[in-house]
């Protein structure tokens, strides 16, 4: 009985421990993967048509990117693709790049989201993923408002997962202040 209990609680403990790691977001230092999205809006002198489908990240390839997975297109969200389109423009021999790619419960959904936030960018991407939920090699979590993934050199610098409705302005201001760090 006792390696009955024993046994199961062992097999009980790696199973918490494989759901605790399986679900995880790209962390510091993981390689940054391809995945293909559609271009709604933004991004206006990148070369890239409305409605092309590509890999913005093989495009960007080694430079500096701020890549957005969102849920939400409202609150500070617009906030920080404005701050991010100052950025880029201030630093443009850094070659900082960034794109947003809006997820939904739908194709639909996401592309009438990414519309709204498509308006309000000049330098910054605004996409769909062809993954409604985001690109699977990336683990996001679906329950996440908005996840931001900062990487220079295919390799994620950091990243930052804030809940529905979490985005603040503290938030913004943390995430552009990180932005230095993608230089080095």
């Amino acid at each position: 009985m006792k390696r009955l209990i024993g046994g199961g609680l062992a097999l009980a403990m790696v199973a918490m421990v494989g759901l605790t790691f399986a679900g995880e977001a790209l962390k510091k230092g993981d390689s940054v993967g391809a995945f293909h999205v559609e271009k709604i809006g933004g991004a206006t002198e990148d070369g890239v048509d409305v409605g092309e489908n590509l890999c913005y990240r093989c495009m960007y390839g080694n430079r500096p990117m701020v890549m957005i997975f969102t849920n939400e297109v409202d609150g500070e969200v617009p906030t920080l693709v404005q701050q991010l389109d100052q950025a880029i423009e201030k630093n443009s021999d850094s070659r900082l790049a960034s794109f947003v790619s809006v997820m939904g419960e739908s194709q639909e959904d996401a592309k009438a989201k990414a519309q709204q936030l498509a308006k309000q960018a000049k330098h910054v991407a605004i996409t769909v993923p062809n993954e409604v939920h985001g690109p699977k090699n990336y683990n996001l979590d679906s329950d996440a408002g908005v996840t931001v993934i900062m990487a220079s050199k295919g390799k994620v610098i950091s990243t930052h997962k804030f809940g529905p409705g979490e985005m603040c302005a503290g938030c913004v201001a943390g995430v552009v202040a990180e932005l230095p760090k993608l230089a080095n």
